[in-house]
């Protein structure tokens, strides 16, 4: 019988914000994916820690912020996809609020979007060899692990 690779987490963040890659083995979930237009400085900290960007087989952000969401469109064109919840879908398109020109944001488009809900979160994962999942509370989005007890990013 095959035994699950462990899971890891570590931290890639940059400019006092922090983003996660959660591994298990070679297939790596992004959670939270950046400011926009800093795919260099996001790039750089992936191989400081190890993480090889084609590795990646999602990003995710807990919430549509300019800090935690702003790179998405960015990383997407670097062939890594986004999955969405679905109570998140409506949210993405207000991110604008919070940019100003010389942000550099780049729209998040639907093109190549993969949307769940919280409830088939386990099935995607365990398809990318994650065997996690992703909860939802009334504060916040949390993403569980039994080895690595519970990460959690408040909106």
């Amino acid at each position: 019988m095959d035994k699950a690779a462990p899971v890891t987490i570590v931290n890639v963040g940059y400019r006092s914000t922090h983003y996660w890659v959660v591994s298990a083995g070679a297939s790596r979930l992004l959670v939270d994916i950046g400011w926009p237009g800093t795919l260099g400085t996001m790039k750089a900290n992936l191989k400081r820690m190890g993480v090889p960007l084609h590795e990646i087989r999602y990003a995710l952000a807990t919430h549509y912020h300019i800090d935690h969401a702003g790179l998405t469109e960015e990383l997407k064109r670097e062939g890594v996809p986004l999955l969405v919840l679905d109570v998140q879908v409506e949210a993405i398109p207000l991110i604008k609020r919070w940019t100003k020109p010389g942000d550099n944001y780049v729209d998040i488009t639907g093109k190549g979007n993969t949307v769940i809900s919280f409830a088939q979160s386990r099935q995607i994962l365990s398809q990318i060899g994650i065997a996690e999942e992703i909860l939802q509370t009334n504060l916040t989005y949390l993403y569980r692990s039994k080895t690595c007890g519970i990460y959690c990013q408040r909106p």
